[in-house]
C-alpha cells in the first residue's frame, strides 16, 4: 500500500450521523439534495453500509459559504 506523502491528506469516510451534525441538515434534506444533485453522493462501503468522503462534504460546505458571501456582497452593492 502506498504511504501518504508530506502534505497529502488521508481520505476519510464519515457516516450519515456525522454528516447530519456537520452540515446541520436533516437526513431527509440531505437525501433530497442528493436526488437533486446538490449534495455529494455517498459511497457504498459494503453490504448496507455507506459513507461520504469527508473532503467532498467539506467542499460542499465551502461552496455554500462562498455562495452566501457572494450574495451578501451583491446585495450590499445594490443598496449603495
Amino acid at each position: 500500500m502506498k504511504q501518504p506523502q508530506i502534505g497529502e491528506k488521508l481520505m476519510r469516510f464519515i457516516r450519515l450521523k456525522e454528516v447530519v451534525n456537520k452540515v446541520v441538515l436533516s437526513r431527509s434534506s440531505i437525501y433530497r439534495r442528493i436526488a437533486n444533485e446538490d449534495f455529494p453522493k455517498p459511497i457504498l462501503l459494503g453490504g448496507r453500509a455507506s459513507g461520504w468522503i469527508e473532503s467532498e462534504v467539506d467542499e460542499w460546505l465551502m461552496q455554500c459559504v462562498r455562495k452566501s458571501r457572494d450574495q451578501e456582497v451583491t446585495q450590499f452593492a445594490s443598496n449603495h
